[in-house]
């Protein structure tokens, strides 16, 4: 996440939580994104494709996308209370066409539905939040009720909030940009390919990435810089049925 002498970039990929009457299992399976149309995933703000994948954001300043899968995902039953469980993955490669500085990085979160995310690509926001309605993005006060996501952050930039000064890290956000819990992480950013799984049990999420010896397990829900990152691959598969529901 970038602060006062970068610009950001961002990624955020989307799988949006809802509460509609039916609702089967959610599953779907991108092994590339050739050829890349709305069918697929729809694109937001500087998201474009490009390479048989979906460029999140390019070689540019202040730039922010999203891809986001266009269907529902029912999380939990109104009538039972029975949480979904569910597994995401996907591969994806940042690249600050030198290597030797890093920018932001990239984000898979899930929202309520009806979440306005931001347009800011400014300060570390990561397309998350915008600085109200608390004044801070990583305010201790703001949560998920002010907030509606929960997010694992791919960082290779430290802002001030962030536990890892001068160091990668990946980062779980429920409602704020203050990882609840992070973890040191040895990004690449030449354009290796990289690959993440998010995983939730109905009360635990758990984060397994490339390039850390220890993942994320068992967590309760003036020199201008720019990179690039990029998707190639995104599966998701849910386990629960409410046609009941």
């Amino acid at each position: 996440m970038a602060i006062s002498i970068v610009a950001v970039v961002i990624i955020t990929v989307i799988s949006t939580v809802t509460t509609v009457s039916e609702a089967a299992p959610l599953s779907f399976n991108f092994t590339s994104f050739e050829p890349c149309n709305d069918a697929a995933v729809k694109l937001y703000g500087d998201a474009y494709c490009a390479d048989s994948g979906v460029r999140i954001t390019g070689f540019d300043y202040y730039v922010t996308g999203q891809a986001r899968y266009p269907k529902p995902m029912r999380l939990w039953g109104r009538s039972t209370g029975q949480l979904a469980n569910f597994t995401t993955a996907f591969t994806f490669a940042i690249d600050n066409d030198d290597g030797s500085w890093t920018c932001d990085g990239l984000a898979f979160f899930l929202a309520s539905a009806g979440y306005v995310t931001s347009t800011d690509a400014s300060e570390g926001r990561l397309g998350l939040v915008d600085m109200k309605p608390h004044g801070l993005i990583c305010s201790n006060n703001a949560t998920a009720a002010d907030n509606p996501f929960v997010a694992v952050e791919f960082d290779t930039y430290d802002n001030a909030w962030d536990t890892w000064r001068n160091e990668s890290h990946v980062g779980i956000d429920v409602g704020s940009m203050r990882s609840v819990v992070s973890k040191r992480w040895k990004s690449y950013v030449d354009g290796t390919l990289m690959w993440a799984q998010v995983s939730y049990d109905g009360g635990n999420l758990c984060a397994l990435f490339t390039g850390v010896t220890e993942n994320l397990t068992d967590v309760p829900i003036d020199t201008w810089r720019y990179q690039s990152h990029t998707v190639y691959s995104w599966s998701f598969s849910s386990d629960l049925d409410f046609h009941y529901d």
